[in-house]
């Protein structure tokens, strides 16, 4: 799945998808009606961003702000040596959640990009670096037992603040890089996809850095049930058919940070809404009509009122 042009990615190569698109989701969902018992959704005229209009739009930013982000981001290079020389400053607007960012690109003596910088308008702090560039041969060996400690410097010398978690180590074959995560909780419950990830290249250097807070709605004083959630669940099942199919399985609910979105109403944005919400995951693994392999439908059920929020598929 391309990533590309969007500001949830980590990085290039190292890119963990932060949400499975919508545009994927409403063609699962499209093929989950065509063999539904009855159908409980009809689709009207949509409303908000659709896939395939522009992901980004440039927005005004004053001279001095962009001269302030501009010499933070030739500090990070500093701290973090990077390559090249920082431009100018510009702001964007991501037109799918509205988050505001601005990006300043390092280019080297010979022209060639060699990382780019994104910081928080407001606080001027980190939210993603990519680095293009390789470093050269020989250093340390760095191993899945060093990157962490090795990451945690680099966060540091970046001054970002880590979520109170252990860190996760993976390497990354496509980059070649050791991807070091640390997954962000509230209220007792994972949020996925937020957090701090930072990659460590074999010979010790930083290679990225992604930080990810989505804002949250208040958690409910009363959430339901995981029973209540279930039943729910099962109830929007059996309207679209899948309890009928082959080798279903229904998984336990897990309570997750989500953001809603459009699986279960086609009419809304396909843009994900960008305040996560406390719900229950609910998963189905099922054998659709005609199908080789199975399918895995997670439905988000509000965990304050029981309503569908939104969910995610994949064959």
């Amino acid at each position: 799945m391309s990533t590309k042009n969007d500001p949830h990615r980590r990085w290039p190569g190292v890119l963990t998808v932060r949400v499975l698109r919508l545009g994927a989701l409403l063609a699962v969902a499209a093929g989950l009606l065509a063999v539904a018992a009855r159908t409980a959704i009809v689709a009207q005229a949509p409303s908000g961003w659709r896939a395939g209009q522009p992901f980004v739009e440039v927005v005004a930013q004053p001279s001095a702000e962009a001269a302030q982000q501009r010499g933070r981001a030739l500090a990070l290079g500093r701290a973090l040596r990077l390559d090249g020389t920082p431009s100018a400053s510009f702001r964007r607007r991501d037109i799918r959640d509205g988050q505001v960012f601005d990006e300043i690109e390092f280019t080297s003596a010979d022209g060639r990009r060699t990382a780019e910088v994104r910081l928080d308008p407001a606080s001027g702090h980190a939210r993603m670096i990519v680095r293009f560039d390789r470093p050269s041969a020989g250093g340390a060996v760095t191993t899945a037992a060093s990157a962490p400690n090795l990451a945690l410097g680099f966060a540091r010398a970046a001054a970002v603040d880590l979520p109170l978690t252990a860190p996760a180590v993976r390497w990354d074959s496509g980059l070649g890089t050791w991807e070091v995560t640390w997954d962000r909780m509230a209220t007792g419950a994972l949020v996925p996809g937020d957090g701090v990830t930072m990659g460590v290249f074999p010979n010790g250097e930083f290679s990225g850095l992604s930080v990810f807070e989505s804002p949250l709605a208040s958690a409910p004083a009363h959430p339901i049930d995981a029973d209540r959630a279930r039943g729910v669940a099962l109830g929007w099942a059996a309207d679209h058919g899948i309890t009928a199919m082959k080798e279903l399985s229904v998984q336990a609910p897990v309570l997750q940070w989500r953001h809603p979105n459009s699986f279960a109403d086609p009419t809304r944005s396909d843009a994900p809404d960008p305040i996560a919400r406390l719900v229950y995951v609910v998963g189905f693994r099922y054998l659709p009509v005609g199908a080789a392999e199975p399918t895995q439908v997670d439905l988000y059920v509000d965990a304050g009122d029981g309503s569908i929020q939104g969910g995610a598929a994949a064959a």
